[in-house]
């Protein structure tokens, strides 16, 4: 017994102060940044475009603290670490915690919508919807991204009325309960950062999930369905502009890239079926034109910067949506 413990903490003393030999040298570059993570030997809080050494300790200030980085010999990671209870920061050498980037979703399967030419038919669907257990704890939490301030959608109308009489609003406790209503335009609705979150005093980071309901004008209030929950995102577009371009330059060929991702959601039985599985695979992406799998590779992009991660230290594309037909627009507006 006693032998035990000691061997173990001979172990978890070496490992602390000897980080992985095998990658000691290996150096990442990082491409995107969330929450807070400090360098321990410089001081400085890591931000995109710095370089980091397998052998550097990092400190994880906030909850949602999480790097996306590219190795100069093995791809891309993910570095993420859990602050403990209470706030105090969690330091670890980076070797430690940076994990392989994998996603928990295949092509057909992940939530990219693409909405009919009549607009959105199922909000569930299109934007997700958050699952609770009997006792109120959250099972899922859908997170919708949108590239900008603002996002038009179009709804279709005879599925979700919008007139003068019954119309879609939003509503959300941060912690105040805010209920406004959404803008419309005939069949067209608008998201805006500003006029359901800022103009309320709310920053959307701050918001755990919103519901989209539909507001009845003659009874002055929300109905009780909820056609949709999920997380709000707002991606600034010209930082993501740098961002992406920057991921496409340093990680090759697109193609390879785009199938490495989706390999990462397959699990396989043997290796007769991993043969098989990457074949069709490999397939898919050659039979995709340009603009399809620059589509698909700035959602994984964005899935793996803004996603939620498993405790597998997996991407939650699952439950990453967004509108695909927006993500075409801003590439070709982008010249991308």
């Amino acid at each position: 017994m006693l032998f035990t413990i000691l061997f173990s903490f001979i172990i978890s003393w070496t490992s602390w102060f000897f980080p992985n030999s095998t990658q000691a040298d290996e150096t990442y570059q990082v491409i995107f940044v969330q929450g807070t993570i400090i360098n321990k030997a410089t001081g400085a809080t890591i931000a995109k475009g710095a370089k980091l050494s397998a052998k550097d300790k990092v400190s994880f200030r906030s909850k949602d603290a999480k790097a996306v980085i590219l190795s100069t010999t093995r791809g891309r990671f993910v570095m993420t670490g859990k602050p403990a209870a209470g706030g105090s920061e969690f330091i670890a050498f980076v070797n430690d915690v940076v994990s392989p980037l994998k996603t928990n979703a295949k092509l057909s399967t992940r939530g990219m919508g693409l909405m009919a030419e009549s607009g959105i038919q199922d909000m569930e669907t299109f934007f997700g919807v958050v699952r609770k257990d009997s006792e109120g704890k959250i099972l899922n939490l859908p997170i919708f991204a949108m590239i900008g301030d603002k996002y038009a959608f179009k709804v279709d109308i005879s599925r979700y009325p919008m007139n003068a009489e019954k119309f879609l609003g939003i509503y959300y406790e941060s912690p105040k309960k805010v209920g406004k209503a959404i803008g419309f335009k005939g069949n067209v609705a608008t998201l805006s950062k500003e006029g359901h979150f800022v103009s309320k005093g709310v920053d959307p980071k701050d918001v755990e999930f919103v519901e989209i309901r539909q507001y009845n004008k003659a009874t002055n209030n929300f109905e009780k369905d909820v056609l949709a929950s999920f997380r709000p995102i707002f991606i600034d577009p010209i930082e993501l502009k740098e961002t992406f371009q920057e991921f496409v330059n340093l990680s090759g060929d697109k193609d390879e890239t785009l199938r490495d991702y989706m390999k990462s959601a397959v699990v396989y039985a043997d290796d007769a079926e991993k043969t098989k599985k990457e074949q069709e695979i490999a397939d898919k992406v050659k039979a995709m034109n340009e603009a399809d799998k620059k589509r698909e590779l700035l959602f994984y992009f964005l899935a793996s910067c803004y996603g939620n991660m498993t405790e597998e230290g997996v991407v939650d594309v699952a439950n990453f949506n967004m509108d695909g037909q927006s993500l075409e627009m801003w590439l070709k507006d982008n010249n991308l």
